[in-house]
């Protein structure tokens, strides 16, 4: 499997992936910039036969890839409304699975999911929709990358009054996911909760971000700090409820939260929990405490 980017990254940084088989190569998803070097390169690996899409995001271009490639487009009927230049490369297709190119079996996906073939918790979204299989190669993935001795809460129990929740995100600035939550962060039971936004990015001046920023009671900006020193800032602030906002999409710190800063067992103002929401829509995998 190949990634294929732009440097420096457009728009929303669209990335695309090669996948080499011996039955021909897929293309999953595509950029949007494609030159003269780029044909060469892709062609000299084999080029495409079969092109799969994941988001309307990335139709601008396709039927130029196809053409050059001389690929098939497989886009799925429900999608069809979004194709802004019909061609008869295109091909609608129904149901929850099609297999092209040389699409691999249950069993070989669970083996590469196994041998940690695939390139990571987000490649295996799309090709699998068992979320016992994800959790399984989300956790090897975490295992592979983060000590499982770091943690640096040892189970201490917290005298303060209201329960402390952080939201950990890189995207607490102008994007959909502070769009989806303001109104939520905004509308937390303060008498209940204290409410922290940890932010991976510096704050912006939009009056949308101040607005984001006013949402909590606390507003951290850790843009400059290394993950074990936000962990142990967040252990410092006795955190009893941690929520990633990230998954494994860009800008992921996993780091974080494999130390540890809470617990995962159950909610409460003496002990601690971690969790995740809106900004990954897969399993986690991630910071599991000790029994």
């Amino acid at each position: 499997m190949i990634g294929i980017g732009t440097e420096p990254a457009f728009a929303i940084g669209q990335r695309a992936l090669l996948i080499t088989t011996s039955a021909g190569n897929v293309l999953w998803d595509m950029i949007t910039y494609l030159d003269d070097e780029l044909i060469r390169t892709v062609r000299a690996l084999g080029g495409v036969s079969a092109i799969a899409i994941s988001h309307p995001h990335y139709y601008g271009t396709m039927i130029d890839w196809a053409h050059e490639f001389g690929a098939v487009v497989y886009i799925h009927t429900a999608d069809s409304e979004w194709i802004p230049r019909p061609d008869p490369v295109v091909e609608l297709w129904e149901g929850d699975t099609l297999r092209i190119g040389g699409a691999i079996g249950d069993d070989e996906l669970i083996e590469a999911v196994d041998a940690g073939t695939l390139s990571g918790p987000l490649t295996l979204l799309g090709h699998v929709d068992d979320p016992v299989l994800q959790l399984r190669g989300a956790r090897r993935y975490v295992a592979e990358r983060y000590r499982a001795d770091a943690a640096v809460w040892a189970g201490e129990r917290y005298g303060h009054g209201r329960i402390r929740v952080a939201y950990l995100s890189g995207d607490l600035r102008e994007h959909a996911v502070s769009r989806t939550l303001v109104g939520v962060w905004e509308r937390h039971d303060r008498e209940r909760f204290e409410v922290l936004g940890v932010s991976y990015r510096a704050a912006g001046a939009s009056e949308f971000e101040r607005r984001v920023e006013r949402g909590f009671d606390r507003f951290i900006d850790v843009s400059g700090e290394g993950d074990e020193g936000v962990a142990r800032r967040l252990r410092e602030l006795e955190v009893d409820i941690a929520v990633d906002l990230m998954g494994f999409t860009q800008g992921l710190r996993l780091g974080i939260l494999a130390r540890r800063v809470a617990r995962n067992s159950r909610i409460s103002v003496r002990g601690s929990m971690l969790a995740g929401y809106a900004g990954w829509p897969g399993a986690g995998g991630c910071c599991q405490a000790p029994r």
